[in-house]
């Protein structure tokens, strides 16, 4: 060939590469697809990805992006190709379209340059199956598939129609008269040396797993436990036992972050204490005065009543904060502390107006929240009733002082396996219409207080299929909650079969 044809020969070519677009092939089992390098922002090892119950099956999951919530789409299950485990090969391609979606590809292959001449769009009704494909890719190296993306959103996300309310039923939810709501606390209830004590959930910012790096004091007194920063914020950390002297041992489980006020300075302190075990929503007159005989020959302030349950069986002991933190010897501890929490107390009370308290429960490997203003109250799972023919959805019904209150297993409801009963289980109670209705739950892990930047909502073409889940909150190291909107747990036909079996259930009035 001529240096002249060999010049025209390479100009034709980079005229052909100047036309082209740069694709990338990637493997799904055995099916090759291919995506523009123009769309495609990332590719990455596979992180954390959160299965979302009642979700469609075209949702693999939502995974963690730089803080950001990315919906994971399941190729296997939307071209209908044999499931099988991810090997050390796979990787997460980010795909722009809206927003970031994901996909997950076995093995990602090499970079192609395609024009359109290389693309058939016109493709056959067979191969295409409600035209979740946008075209065949003809090239050297094999054909690949180019996929509709669109198409996949509006076909697999359509918003899911609402449940009409049956007539009549309004009438049968249980609303109690204004006359029998009593005054009423709410306490987070925990245990300390295998004693039951409790704190009005006001003076609970947050409940923590024990931190594993407490910076320990140099022959300090027996209760202190060490400091460590939160929020960035020195907090001392007591093990609540020994302040209590009702115990010299160390096993603490969980960390109670409260705030006292001392000298007109807010403080945070952690408690060490050894399981926080519930929410109770007491009426006042149901907590009865201090025995001579409880805890200590002279139990003090500290602790201020002491509320019975389980008809006496239980005692939990109500825990003064202010009192506890009171004596001189906790006030010289915490006076090293003073200058610090003056100065940042007025940021501190600006930050806490905007930040959202919640309550974290678990579900097997994942992790949603509720609101804490949302909860009534959260009682060990026990005691709970079966109720003939009822769905199965529904455990069955405890009585919470008198009233029948219908207990949905969450497990059930979101689609999951039974995991029989087991100590840790809680059932969360919350009211809707008048309504009060238990939620069991595998576990509560924490209550958290997030900034509102935590927060975000949920993509937009899942949020018509999981109104239950309006938004991800984003904790530390990567970790996301779905946040459960408490107004969408149930539908209104579900309500109704609830309040119905209330009713049936309800013992007659004496």
């Amino acid at each position: 060939m001529t240096a002249a044809a060999s010049a025209f020969v390479a100009e034709d070519e980079a005229e052909l590469l100047a036309a082209a677009e740069q694709y990338i092939r990637f493997n799904v089992g055995d099916h090759v697809f291919a995506v523009p390098i123009s769309e495609l922002l990332e590719i990455l090892r596979l992180p954390t990805i959160s299965a979302v119950p009642m979700s469609p099956p075209a949702l693999l999951g939502l995974a963690n992006l730089h803080g950001a919530v990315l919906p994971v789409l399941d190729l296997r299950n939307i071209f209908r190709i044999p499931p099988q485990p991810y090997g050390d090969t796979a990787r997460l391609l980010v795909i722009m379209l809206n927003k970031p979606v994901g996909v997950i590809a076995d093995r990602v292959g090499q970079l192609i340059y395609l024009d359109e001449m290389q693309i058939d769009r016109n493709i056959a009704a067979e191969k295409n199956e409600a035209g979740l494909l946008a075209g065949l890719i003809s090239h050297a190296d094999g054909a690949a598939m180019l996929i509709n993306f669109g198409e996949i959103l509006q076909r697999e996300f359509t918003a899911v129609p609402a449940v009409a309310e049956p007539a009549g039923k309004a009438d049968q939810f249980y609303a109690p008269a204004e006359d029998e709501q009593d005054e009423s606390i709410q306490l987070i209830a925990f245990t300390v040396a295998d004693q039951e004590y409790a704190v009005d959930i006001h003076q609970v910012e947050e409940v923590l797993a024990v931190p594993d790096k407490l910076l320990k004091i140099p022959n300090a007194h027996e209760s202190v436990a060490g400091v460590f920063s939160l929020h960035n914020k020195l907090i001392p950390v007591f093990y609540l036992g020994a302040m209590l002297q009702s115990t010299a041992e160390k096993n603490s489980g969980r960390m109670i972050v409260a705030s006292i006020q001392a000298d007109g300075v807010t403080f945070s302190v952690g408690l060490l204490v050894d399981e926080v075990s519930e929410i109770l929503q007491v009426e006042q007159d149901a907590v009865k005065d201090v025995p001579n005989f409880f805890g200590r020959n002279n139990s003090g302030p500290e602790i201020t009543g002491v509320y019975p349950q389980d008809n006496g069986k239980r005692l939990t002991a109500i825990l003064s904060l202010p009192a506890l933190f009171g004596t001189e010897l906790i006030k010289t501890l915490l006076s090293s502390l003073r200058d610090t929490y003056a100065a940042s107390a007025i940021a501190d009370q600006d930050e806490s107006a905007q930040t959202t308290q919640i309550v974290v429960l678990r579900l097997g490997e994942v992790h949603f929240g509720l609101a804490i203003e949302c909860i009534d109250k959260i009682v060990r799972a026990q005691n709970i009733i079966a109720v003939p023919k009822a769905p199965d959805f529904i455990a069955g019904v405890i009585n919470i002082r008198g009233v029948i209150v219908p207990v949905v297993n969450q497990r059930r409801r979101f689609g999951l396996a039974d995991i029989g009963s087991q100590s840790s289980q809680r059932i969360i109670v919350m009211q809707k219409d008048g309504l009060s209705t238990g939620y069991l739950v595998d576990s509560i892990s924490q209550i958290l207080q997030l900034d509102h930047e935590a927060f975000e909502p949920t993509p937009d073409f899942l949020s018509a299929q999981m109104p239950m889940i309006k938004k991800i909150a984003h904790v530390q190291a990567g970790e996301m909650i779905m946040m459960l909107d408490h107004d969408e747990m149930l539908n209104n036909a579900e309500l109704a079969t609830l309040a119905e079996i209330q009713a049936a259930q309800q013992p007659p009035a004496s």
